[in-house]
């Protein structure tokens, strides 16, 4: 993680800048992954591992690559408590001029309730919106999927 910015809620996430996060029970990590062929994914996979952080995360390759391709189809990543209990978030890929993911933009959050699936198709939206529009401001000329489209 290279940059956070914090809202006006007392209650906040603290997350430590330049920090490394596990690639499989982020959104963060997905939407990266996602960009990859799964040959590359599982090679990386099996060099990380895929320790539960959570009941929720995913620890089977197969299931992983399958989930993998529902990011792909949307053009978003979500993790819903796979990262850490009452821990939601929702990135989208940043593309360079030449196509290379370069990373990605994510909204992480606290989950007081069960949120419907509309909030995590709006937040997925900002985050799309924002991750477009820094790619394109870095020379990616290619339209990016969202939500299936």
């Amino acid at each position: 993680m290279i940059e956070q910015a914090t809202g006006n809620e007392r209650v906040r996430l603290d997350l430590a800048l330049g920090s490394a996060e596990t690639l499989h029970t982020t959104s963060l990590g997905k939407a990266i992954l996602a960009q990859l062929p799964n040959e590359k994914v599982v090679e990386i996979l099996s060099q990380v591992g895929m320790e539960p952080h959570t009941e929720r995360s995913i620890t089977s390759v197969d299931e992983f690559l399958e989930h993998l391709e529902i990011v792909r189809r949307q053009g978003y990543a979500i993790n819903d408590e796979e990262d850490a209990h009452g821990v939601f978030g929702v990135a989208a890929p940043v593309f360079d001029y030449t196509g290379e993911c370069l990373g990605a933009i994510t909204i992480t959050g606290l989950k007081r309730q069960q949120p419907s699936t509309w909030y995590y198709v709006d937040m997925a939206r900002q985050v799309h919106e924002a991750a477009s529009g820094l790619s394109r401001d870095l020379g990616y000329g290619r339209t990016m999927t969202f939500g299936g489209n």
